[in-house]
């Protein structure tokens, strides 16, 4: 079958096997099950199950007549009218689709993830914020995400993220040896004096907050809240002013 009409027809809100389907009946103009499987090149009683869903969406009909039960298309050009019309709703509805978008973006999204490539995902993320506070414990990150941890300072050497990010790191000398790679890449890093362990990374961006436990099992829990954020900063300003450069 025509893999680029295939692909045409469940562009507009066919199933792959629907698809199959329908463009056999169109080859076919009239068959019956046995001829539409063959030609879809699908088992028999797949074949039936997916025409009488075509038909319940009325996408084909059972031809009247005959002691063989056959079945035929709608033509093309009807599924095209349909299309137009469910545009034109749609548009008509947008405006109050996106007010109704607009409210759910005020409530607070939470997500937990205790995989590692899920958390390096969303740190990954936050590292394309506009802004940020990292305090973090870049030794434990490295224990966790060794690979990931030196590919971000790179890129933090490379320019690749524009954040305007303060780090601010425990009184520690693994992690300043992090912390001086961090400000030599051009970042403004941060010691918390008397702050020797930290078992925690923790950031802030303009709309979003995170905590991750960096402990045997890792784990981190994201809050996308632009108010949060906005409440949140100016403790982390304080923590910021009460540290000392490196």
């Amino acid at each position: 079958m025509d893999n680029d009409l295939l692909k045409t027809i469940e562009s507009i809100g066919f199933r792959p096997k629907e698809s199959q389907v329908y463009l056999a009946l169109l080859e076919l103009g009239t068959g019956t099950v046995s001829q539409i499987a063959k030609t879809a090149e699908l088992k028999r009683p797949v074949t039936y199950i997916i025409l009488e869903n075509l038909i319940g969406q009325g996408y084909a009909t059972q031809v009247p007549g005959g002691k063989i039960n056959r079945y035929q298309a709608i033509d093309p050009s009807a599924i095209l009218i349909r299309q137009k019309t469910n545009l034109k709703n749609f548009s008509e509805m947008l405006p109050l689709l996106q007010t109704l978008h607009n409210k759910g973006k005020q409530r607070p999204k939470i997500h937990y993830v205790e995989t590692k490539e899920g958390i390096e995902d969303i740190y990954e993320s936050l590292n394309y914020a506009k802004e940020a506070f990292y305090v973090s414990s870049y030794k434990k990150l490295h224990e966790h995400f060794p690979k990931k941890v030196e590919e971000w300072m790179k890129d933090y050497g490379k320019g690749i993220y524009n954040v305007d990010a303060k780090h601010i790191i425990p009184d520690d000398p693994e992690e300043l040896k992090f912390g001086k790679t961090y400000a030599e890449s051009g970042q403004k890093v941060r010691i918390l004096p008397k702050q020797k362990n930290f078992d925690t990374d923790i950031v802030l961006t303009e709309n979003k907050f995170s905590v991750s436990s960096l402990e045997e099992e890792p784990f981190l829990v994201l809050i996308e809240s632009e108010k949060l954020a906005k409440s949140l900063k100016p403790l982390f300003e304080i923590i910021w002013e009460a540290s000392r450069e490196i």
